[in-house]
This record gives C-alpha cells, sequence and structure tokens, in this order.
C-alpha cells in the first residue's frame, strides 16, 4: 500500500486475521451442535446476505463454490479472491464472497452443520460479511444491486491477505485504468479498517463521541488529522462514514506536500486515486511533494477528477503535456510552474489559447521557456504575467506578444537576462492599464562596464498613471532619477520597494535612496 501505517509495536494485521477466523471456526463449531444462532442483521441493522468464506482449497473455483452453497437458496453472486500473481507464482484462492438474494437462505447457510460445507476435502469457515459489504435497501426496502458492469466485489478490509503492490505502471496502463473507469476499487488501495472499539458500559452503550460533538466541531478535529488517517478510518461504522465523506466534500485546498514526511514516492497512480476522492470539490491544488514520479498522464488525472479548480501549482515536475488542463478544468484560472526543467513554449501553446481560462501565469526557474508560446494567440483573458529566473527569455518576443494581451494588469520581470531591461521600456509604453509591475535582482556584473542610460525607462513610467504596487528591489539600475520620475508619474501607487538597490557611481556603498 502507498501508505504505510504507523508502527507501535504489535502486529495489528496478524491480530485482525486471528480474530475473524477464529470467529469463523466457532460458527462453524458451534453451529454444527446447535449451540448459538446466527444473527440474521448486521450491527447496524442491514439484513445479512453476503457470506465470507475463508480456508478454501488451492485450487477453488467459482462453479465448485455454486455448487455448495446452492442448496441453501438462489445465490446472486460469487466473488474470489486470488492471491499474488507472478512469473514463478501460482494463483490460489485466499476468500470468497457469496451473496444470496434471500437473506434467509443466508442464514440458512450459516446455522448449516460444518459437514455440508466441504471442498475437495477441507471444511469451509464462514462467518456472515460486515455492514459495509452487505448489499444496501433503500426507504422502501428494495435491494441496491451493484450493476452488472462493476467490480462484484470489494475485500474485505480486516483481511490483510496481501499488501497491494507499489503502483509502477506505464502511461498506457494509466489510460487504461482511467477508460475502464476502475473508480470503485479506490478505497481498496488506500484503506484499511480500523476496528470499532465496544463500549462495555451498561450505562453508555451506544453513546459515543458522535453523540457528543456537533458537526461542526468534529470538522474542526478532522482538519488537524491527515487525509490518509481519515479515508483508512472510513469503514469504523456507516455513520462516521458519512461524517467523513461529508468532510472530505467540504474540502477546497489540498498540497500533496501536507504528506511528505511519509517516505512514499508519489507516483501518478497514488495522486490519481486521492484527487478520485476529494478532486471533484477541490478549488486549489498544489502538486508539489519531495519525492515525486509523476508521468505524462498526470495532466489526464487532474483534468478528469478536477473540474472545478481554479488554482493549480506544480513544482518541481518532468512532465512535458500539460494541454488536457484547458479541457478537464473549465474554470482553472491561476496556474503556476516552479522548477520544472521540461516545459517547453510548446508545452504552453494549448494552454493560453484564445479560449483558455487562465488569467494568472506564473513561471519560475526555467532554462527553455523563451516566450514564443505567447505569439499568435489573442490572450485577452491573461491579466498577470510572471516570470522569474528564466534565463531563455527573449525580450523581443515578448515585446511582440504584449499586443495580444490589452487586459494585462501584473507583470513581473524578475530576475531575468541583462538584455530584458533594455526591452523594459518599450514593454511598458504598451501597458497603460498596469497597476502591478516587478523588476527586481537585476545585479549582473554587466552594468560595471556598460551601464545602460535610464532616460527611456523614465519616458515609459510616465504611461503608468494606474500603477499601484512596484517592485525594484536588487537592482543596480535605479537611481535617483528613476525614482523622481515614479514620484511624478505614479499618483495611484501605493506600495514601493527599493530596498538593496546598488548605486552606480559608487557600487561599494549598498542602501535604499529616498526621495521627497
Amino acid at each position: 500500500m502507498y501508505f504505510d501505517v504507523e508502527d507501535d509495536g504489535v502486529d495489528h494485521e496478524f491480530l485482525h486475521v486471528v480474530s475473524r477466523e477464529l470467529f469463523a471456526f466457532s460458527s462453524n463449531f458451534e453451529g454444527a451442535y446447535g449451540i448459538r444462532s446466527v444473527p440474521t442483521h448486521t450491527e447496524d441493522g442491514i439484513p445479512i446476505r453476503k457470506i465470507y468464506v475463508t480456508n478454501l482449497p488451492p485450487e477453488t473455483t467459482r462453479t465448485e463454490l455454486f455448487g455448495v452453497f446452492a442448496q441453501y437458496g438462489f445465490i446472486k453472486s460469487c466473488w474470489l479472491r486470488m492471491g499474488d500473481k507472478g512469473p514463478n507464482r501460482t494463483p490460489t484462492p485466499t476468500y470468497a464472497f457469496v451473496t444470496f438474494s434471500n437473506p434467509a437462505d443466508a442464514h440458512k447457510a450459516l446455522q448449516a452443520p460444518y459437514h455440508e460445507k466441504t471442498l475437495r476435502g477441507r471444511s469451509l469457515r464462514i462467518s456472515p460479511a460486515d455492514s459495509w459489504h452487505q448489499p444496501a435497501e433503500d426507504a422502501d426496502g428494495r435491494v441496491q444491486w451493484r450493476p452488472s458492469g462493476q467490480r462484484g466485489e470489494e475485500p474485505p478490509p480486516s483481511v490483510p491477505t496481501e499488501e497491494v503492490e507499489q503502483d509502477k505502471e506505464n502511461p498506457q496502463q494509466d489510460v487504461n485504468a482511467n477508460a475502464e473507469g476502475n473508480n470503485d476499487d479506490i478505497n481498496v488501495s488506500i484503506v484499511n479498517e480500523v476496528e470499532e472499539v465496544e463500549n462495555d458500559s451498561n450505562d453508555m452503550e451506544g453513546y459515543g463521541i458522535l453523540d457528543v460533538l456537533n458537526p461542526d466541531c468534529l470538522s474542526h478535529i478532522m482538519s488537524y488529522v491527515p487525509l490518509r488517517d481519515l479515508i483508512r478510518s472510513e469503514r469504523v461504522s456507516k455513520r462516521w462514514q458519512m461524517m467523513v465523506q461529508e468532510f472530505i466534500v467540504g474540502i477546497r485546498i489540498y498540497k500533496t506536500s501536507w504528506w511528505q514526511h511519509i517516505p512514499v514516492t508519489l507516483t501518478t497512480a497514488v495522486l490519481r486515486r486521492v484527487l478520485q476522492r476529494v478532486g471533484s470539490s477541490l478549488v486549489r491544488l498544489h502538486i508539489d511533494h519531495n519525492w515525486s514520479a509523476l508521468n505524462d498522464r498526470t495532466a489526464h488525472t487532474v483534468g478528469k477528477f478536477c473540474p472545478n479548480l481554479e488554482e493549480l501549482k506544480i513544482v518541481g515536475m518532468h512532465t512535458k503535456n500539460w494541454n488536457p488542463l484547458v479541457y478537464g478544468c473549465k474554470n482553472l484560472k491561476k496556474l503556476i510552474f516552479v522548477s520544472c526543467n521540461k516545459l517547453t513554449d510548446s508545452s504552453l501553446v494549448h494552454i493560453v489559447k484564445s479560449d483558455s481560462p487562465i488569467e494568472y501565469l506564473t513561471i519560475a526557474n526555467n532554462t527553455h521557456v523563451t516566450g514564443l508560446f505567447l505569439n499568435g494567440s489573442n490572450i485577452r483573458k491573461l491579466n498577470a504575467l510572471s516570470f522569474y529566473n528564466c534565463c531563455s527569455l527573449q525580450g523581443a518576443v515578448l515585446t511582440a506578444a504584449i499586443d495580444a494581451m490589452p487586459n494585462l494588469t501584473t507583470l513581473k520581470l524578475d530576475v531575468c537576462p541583462v538584455t530584458m531591461w533594455k526591452i523594459v521600456p518599450l514593454i511598458l509604453k504598451k501597458l497603460t492599464k498596469l497597476e502591478e509591475l516587478s523588476l527586481s535582482e537585476y545585479t549582473s556584473g554587466d552594468a560595471y562596464f556598460k551601464p545602460y542610460d535610464n532616460e527611456s525607462f523614465c519616458e515609459a513610467l510616465d504611461n503608468l498613471k494606474e500603477l499601484k504596487i512596484l517592485n525594484l528591489s536588487k537592482n543596480i539600475y535605479i537611481t535617483n532619477a528613476v525614482l523622481k520620475q515614479v514620484a511624478r508619474s505614479c499618483p495611484k501607487l501605493t506600495s514601493l520597494n527599493v530596498s538593496s538597490c546598488n548605486s552606480q557611481k559608487n557600487l561599494q556603498n549598498l542602501g535604499m535612496y529616498f526621495f521627497s
């Protein structure tokens, strides 16, 4: 499994297996001599139609199980769990579920003598399945059978017969997984049942924490519990399951770095299983896990399971294709790429096309993006564009693309090549609606030998009448003349940052220049 259970010194899985097997053995033994009666309903009041069968012979088939239990009534389905598969392994059955149409038939099968339930000379151990696996009933008493197109059963959470192998799938396997729609086995791969602790006190029977705390308090408490633990505890009871699902539906922000302390590699399969549970309600998603091994199917996964996403931040990924985002996330407005080494102009062409919903685009720590993806697209919705430490960014290309962004109100060109400073005045003359401008960390040594004339930059500042936020920190080209021009040309300015600006005339003195 991709979530590791904390080790407290006790082998809980072994205890679960022993408890289940002892119960099944005692049920067969006592049923054979009529000592006890088998209940007809689970502890949650659900009629027992499904029974759990273990101690199967190695070569058991579904047909043989039908033959054993058909004598007690009509069997709706029979599901056989096979063991490990591999080149040197022969898969053997580990347990089975037998579902009867009538609860009375299942009751007869549970009460039948053990010698009637033998297969290949081995006595089968049977017990009622828990409430989670029993077929649900609506208010009118009609059974809600699982559609025939879906998988028949889910493995019982309390029987750890085998650990789910870590996903090592290629992109094609991801395609098949998404195409077939196997969404009902998500709980199988990430959930382990936590046994419900029974209260032995007579005066507190049936009274627990769910009766003491209101939903608001429980939701606040759940916000401090890791999502993986909440999903694992879902099967405690039907009532707790409803509470957890209600909390999951209310999750709006999710960051994969929240569980990066777990030594687990974040694969696309792992991310898909998480987003299958919480993706439909997410508004903000940050894929910033330190140990990530995501493939090119990541964009398909996010686009499929996060239809209401408005903000997406990707950190340190090597995925090239992000086009599926604009097809699945129709409400995506803010997109941030940080340290994505394989991100190129061709990866961003479809993201910023004319019908794209993207309004805020940030690219940081990139060596391939030149700005060509902005040309040829009528990006009227884009109102914020940020580049940070993009050494391949071309000023001439960016200047030509500005004409296609008439509604741009935020522009950040931080830690860009020194040659960009020559192009900045041409860009600013076209952006009369600009409200936020950032030109920080221009500290290249080329300026020591080739100081640039700031007259054109001062003239461009005269067009920024709507500017409210200006960041010029760590910029060696900022002089007193520039600051005076800012004071004259930007009447709506509310924030100005000129920290660590070095004077070109006295390079050894660091400090800030103030003006009145």
